[in-house]
């Protein structure tokens, strides 16, 4: 079957000229001029069928086939590439959201304010606390606090604005593995290649979250929000007891002390009243020579016979007192302890030791 094709005569043909032509087949044909076509104008030609060779075209036939079914598994290749690749975005984003947590972060908050106290770990809404049992699993405990001891929690700087949290009783280190499970495995002294011990303390809608390094956070009862609920100093009690038993002892020094200084005081006064009632030492005057008279001897019997008037207790400049604030050494040490210790007692008692001694002037308070 022979089918037709337009072409252009190319310039510089002359008529009768024998042109050739491409046939769409890829086969070259020879085409005639005719004498009335001019360079530049077209005409149309007829190409004859080409001899066919059975075999050929049965192997172009089976190369076509191939061809449609390599281009078919390429399209059922590329398809579940596609779905493959959908298939991982989900499982992606189901992970990305499992874990964004339900109340997410508002921020990161400083830790320096907690470092040295103690805290409870208490999830509000479910009234629990985190509590460690005697291994390293961690319990629960409900309801008002009520001084557990394994739900203590010290805090500690951890470095880069992060806390670390330990159990005094225990020692234990408070953790969150990669797979969300709160342990204690840890116990001693800090060690700083630890890791899942360090927590961030994030702000959260009602209260705080912890997320740990390990990239998962701290879940009371299922849920991330907590409070950090303050328990003053870990070791509150004993400075509690160390302070009062400070304050007792200083307390019994005191008393001890003023018991000293009162007996001393009354040793004191002791002293000095037995030195104010004892009669005054004057120096012995010698014998007057006797030089003899001519005084008859009735005289002589007479004046012997007349006794010598008494002499009145009265204190003289040389008295341990003269006046309040008198120049003695002794009188100016009882004005002294009376300043200090002015009482009516103490006045009483004084004035009775200087009861016979008119020109003293009385103690008043």
């Amino acid at each position: 079957m022979s089918t037709t094709m337009q072409i252009q005569i190319p310039a510089g043909t002359a008529p009768n000229a024998i042109l050739q032509v491409r046939a769409p087949d890829g086969r070259t044909i020879k085409v005639r001029v005719p004498p009335n076509v001019r360079p530049g104008q077209q005409m149309r030609i007829a190409v004859p069928a080409a001899d066919v060779d059975r075999a050929s075209e049965a192997g172009d036939r089976d190369a076509r086939r191939r061809q449609r079914e390599e281009a078919a598994r390429y399209r059922e290749a590329a398809a579940a590439r596609d779905k493959a690749q959908s298939r991982s975005a989900a499982v992606k984003a189901a992970v990305k959201a499992a874990k964004v947590p339900a109340n997410p972060s508002r921020g990161r908050l400083p830790v320096a304010g907690l470092v040295g106290k103690s805290f409870g770990l208490y999830q509000k809404d479910q009234k629990a606390w985190l509590a460690l049992r005697l291994a390293r699993s961690f319990a629960i405990k409900n309801g008002s606090w009520a001084g557990w001891d394994t739900a203590r929690f010290v805090a500690f700087d951890a470095g880069k604005n992060r806390v670390a949290f330990r159990n005094p009783g225990t020692e234990r280190w408070l953790r969150v593995t990669a797979d969300g499970v709160t342990e204690a495995p840890a116990r001693g002294n800090w060690n700083a290649t630890w890791g899942w011990e360090r927590f961030e303390l994030h702000e959260l809608a009602g209260g705080v979250g912890l997320r740990s390094a390990s990239g998962r956070w701290l879940t009371i009862e299922g849920k991330r929000t907590i409070q950090l609920e303050p328990l003053g100093a870990w070791d509150a009690d004993e400075r509690a007891a160390a302070h009062e038993k400070k304050l007792s002892e200083e307390m019994e020094r005191a008393a001890a002390a003023d018991r000293a200084e009162a007996e001393r005081r009354a040793a004191e006064l002791r002293r000095f009243a037995a030195a104010a009632q004892a009669p005054a030492a004057t120096p012995e005057e010698p014998e007057p020579e006797t030089v003899a008279t001519d005084t008859p001897a009735g005289e002589a019997s007479r004046a012997e016979a007349v006794d010598e008037p008494p002499t009145t207790e009265r204190i003289d400049c040389d008295s341990p007192r003269v006046d309040l604030g008198g120049a003695s050494e002794l009188s100016a040490r009882i004005d002294a302890l009376f300043r200090v210790r002015r009482s009516p007692a103490l006045a009483a008692q004084l004035n009775k030791i200087y009861e016979h001694h008119e020109s003293i002037p009385r103690y008043t308070t």
